[in-house]
């Protein structure tokens, strides 16, 4: 798990933004619970199990410093 530890904090400390996707359990989000990190859940297809059940899915979890949603309200600069 130190390797958990060591990208988390590589990432606070980068000047840039950062966005990040990983498996959504609780210790990831326990890692990442600080101010101005931003956590947006989705799924994303489990390419593993399309051969035995198409269309599975299983939860991700995006982490950010920067707020997701100005990407989605198409708030992002081009």
């Amino acid at each position: 798990q130190a390797y958990r530890y060591r990208l988390r904090d590589a990432l606070m400390r980068i000047e840039g933004k950062f966005l990040l996707s990983y498996n959504d359990d609780a210790f990831v989000r326990g890692l990442y619970d600080r101010p101005g990190i931003y956590l947006m859940e989705t799924t994303r297809i489990n390419n593993i199990k399309q051969r035995y059940d198409n269309g599975a899915q299983f939860p991700e979890l995006l982490i950010a410093n920067y707020d997701l949603r100005e990407d989605l309200e198409g708030g992002r600069e081009a």
